[in-house]
C-alpha cells in the first residue's frame, strides 16, 4: 500500500509538472486512451483512488488533444464527486473551463449521453450559481439555478427579484414567463394575458407559453381560443392539467369525434385518471347521439350516405373505377382479400325473421322461393357464440367505424379496401346489434366484390330503408352476385324510385330483372 501511495503522489506531481510547461505535452496515443478505458472502468466499480491516478495520467496524454482532454476531466471531477469530495470536484471543473474558454473543448463536444447528464446534474448541484454564471457554457443552467431560487421565495419577494432580473435582462424571456406563472399562481388571469401573448409573438418560449395561455382560456370559458393554443402545447398528451382543459373545451363544444381522438391520444397513465374516465363517458354518449341525429337527418332528407359512384373492382386491381361494371372479384386478385374472403362470419341469432328484399319479392312474385343450392341465403353456417356481445359501441369503437369510413372514401386501389374492411369488421362481430357498422362491413365488401361476404353483412344488418337507394342497390347486386336474384329483386325493386340511373346501375337492372323473369 506504501508503494502504491508514493507512486501516486508521484503521478499527481508529474502531472502538475506538465500542465506548467507545455513542452512536455505529448500527442494522444492509444497507451492514454487504454488508461481513459481503464480509469472509467475503476470509478465505477467503486475504486475510486485508483480511478483518478488512471485518469490524471490519461489526462497528460490528452494534453494535445483538447476534446478528449474535456471528457477526461469531466470524468476525473465526477469521480471526486462520487468519492464524496466536491471542493476537488469544482476545482477540477474549473480547470475544465479553463480549456473550454481556449478551444471551447466543451461545448463544442459530444460527450457520451450519459456522462453529459451526470456531469451537467452534479455542477447543477455543487456549483454556485454566481460562479456558473460566468462561464458562458452554462450560463443557460445558471439561469435554471436562479429561476429555482427565486421559485423558492415568498410571493411578495419573488415578484420583487424577478421584475429586478426582467430590467437587468430585458432581452432574456425566462424572467417574462416566471412573472406570468407567479401572475397566475395569484389569480390574476386578465393581468397574465398580455405577457403570454408578447412572449408568443416574440417566438419566446412560446410553447410554454401556448401552454398556459390556452390553460388559462379554457378557465376563463374562452374554450375556441383555448383549443388553440392547448392544441399547439407540446405538454398537453403528457399532463393532465394541459390535455383536462382542452378535452373539457372540446366536449362543451359537441366535437365529439375531435374530444374522442384528443382523448385517444393522451398517454395511458393520463387517461387512466378518474378526471379523462369520466369524460370518455360523455363522449361516448355524445357520439352516439351524434350518430343518431345523423341517421335521422339521413332518412328525413332521403340521401344516401353511400356513393354510388363506389362500385366494385374492375379486373385492374390496381384501381377503382367509378363507372366500369364489375369483372373479378378482389378475392381472386389479392392473396390478403383472398384470406380475408374465406373467413366463417357468424350470423346473428337476432335478425329479424327473413330479410325484408326478400319478403318483399316474395310478395310481388306469389311466395317464389330459390330452391337450387346456388340461391340459399344461409351463405355461412352460424358460428357458436362462446359469451353476449356487448350492448353498446365504445367511444373506441366509434372512432374505428369513423376511421373505416374514412378509409373506404379515400380508396384508390385494392389493398386501400382492406385496412378499412379489418375496421369496421371488427366492431361489426363484436356488435351484431349494430346496424350501422353491419352495414358499412357489406358496402366495404361490395366494393371489393367479396359477394357472399357483403350479402351475408347486408342480412345480419336488417333493412337499410326506402331513403337508402344507394346501400339497397349494393344489396341488391350483392345478393345477384352471390346466387340469389329472388332477394336481388327486391331490393332492386325498392332501390329504383330514387336511384340515379347510369350506364352501370341500367345494366345490373336488365341482369337481375332479367334473371328473375321479371
Amino acid at each position: 500500500m506504501g508503494s502504491r501511495s508514493s507512486l501516486s503522489k508521484l503521478l499527481l506531481v508529474f502531472l502538475l509538472l506538465c500542465f506548467a510547461v507545455p513542452g512536455l505535452s505529448r500527442a494522444a496515443d492509444p497507451f492514454y486512451t487504454n488508461l481513459l478505458r481503464d480509469g472509467i472502468a475503476a470509478s465505477e466499480r467503486g475504486d475510486f483512488q485508483e480511478a483518478q491516478d488512471l485518469l490524471r495520467l490519461a489526462n497528460f496524454g490528452f494534453l494535445d488533444e483538447p476534446n478528449l482532454l474535456a471528457e477526461g476531466l469531466a470524468r476525473l471531477s465526477l469521480t471526486h464527486a462520487r468519492a464524496g469530495d466536491p471542493d476537488e470536484f469544482r476545482s477540477t471543473f474549473r480547470k475544465l473551463m479553463e480549456i473550454e474558454n481556449q478551444f471551447e473543448a466543451y461545448s463544442k463536444n459530444s460527450f457520451p449521453p450519459s456522462l453529459q447528464s451526470s456531469f451537467v446534474e452534479t455542477v447543477r448541484n455543487l456549483v454556485p450559481e454566481a460562479e456558473l454564471s460566468t462561464f458562458p457554457a452554462f450560463a443557460d443552467l445558471a439561469k435554471e439555478k436562479a429561476v429555482e431560487r427565486i421559485a423558492a421565495l415568498p410571493k411578495s419577494q419573488r415578484r420583487e427579484a424577478l421584475s429586478e432580473r426582467a430590467q437587468i435582462e430585458p432581452e432574456e424571456p425566462k424572467w417574462r414567463l416566471q412573472l406570468a406563472k407567479l401572475t397566475l399562481e395569484e389569480g390574476l388571469r386578465q393581468e397574465a394575458l398580455p405577457l403570454l401573448d408578447q412572449l408568443i409573438s416574440e417566438g419566446k418560449e412560446s410553447e410554454q407559453a401556448h401552454c398556459l395561455r390556452g390553460q388559462t382560456l379554457a378557465e376563463m370559458q374562452r374554450c375556441t381560443e383555448a383549443i388553440t393554443d392547448l392544441t399547439i402545447c407540446p405538454e398537453t398528451r403528457l399532463q393532465a392539467r394541459f390535455a383536462s382543459p382542452l378535452v373539457s373545451c372540446l366536449t362543451e363544444m359537441e366535437s365529439w369525434e375531435q374530444a374522442n381522438a384528443t382523448l385517444l391520444a393522451l398517454e395511458p397513465s393520463v387517461r387512466s385518471q378518474r378526471e379523462f374516465t369520466r369524460l370518455g363517458r360523455r363522449i361516448e354518449k355524445g357520439l352516439k347521439r351524434q350518430e343518431a341525429q345523423r341517421q335521422e337527418e339521413l332518412e328525413a332528407s332521403g340521401e344516401d350516405l353511400a356513393d354510388l359512384a363506389s362500385e366494385p373492382v374492375a379486373r385492374d386491381e390496381n384501381h377503382l373505377p367509378s363507372f366500369d361494371p364489375p369483372a373479378a372479384s378482389m378475392d381472386q386478385k389479392s392473396p390478403a382479400a383472398s384470406q380475408v374472403a374465406t373467413q366463417r362470419v357468424p350470423d346473428d341469432p337476432r335478425l329479424e325473421g327473413e330479410d325484408v328484399a326478400r319478403r318483399a319479392a316474395e310478395e310481388k312474385g306469389g311466395g317464389r322461393r330459390p330452391t337450387s343450392a346456388s340461391q340459399n341465403t344461409e351463405l355461412t353456417p352460424p358460428a357458436p357464440r362462446t359469451s353476449p356481445a356487448p350492448k353498446n359501441l365504445s367511444s373506441e369503437d366509434e372512432a374505428r367505424l369513423v376511421e373505416a369510413r374514412s378509409l373506404l372514401s379515400n380508396a384508390k386501389k385494392v389493398a386501400d379496401l382492406e385496412p378499412a374492411l379489418t375496421l369496421a369488421q371488427s366492431v361489426a362481430d363484436a356488435f351484431p346489434q349494430s346496424r350501422r357498422a353491419q352495414h358499412l362491413v357489406a358496402e366495404i365488401a361490395y366494393r371489393g366484390s367479396l359477394w357472399e361476404k357483403s350479402a351475408t353483412y347486408f342480412r345480419r344488418g336488417g333493412d337499410p330503408g326506402d331513403n337508402r337507394p344507394n346501400l339497397l342497390f349494393f344489396m341488391a347486386i350483392s345478393f345477384y352476385e352471390s346466387g340469389d336474384p329472388v332477394a336481388a329483386e327486391g331490393a332492386l325493386e325498392r332501390a329504383l324510385p330514387k336511384l340515379q340511373r347510369t350506364s352501370f346501375v341500367e345494366d345490373y337492372i336488365e341482369k337481375i330483372l332479367s334473371e328473375s323473369g321479371s
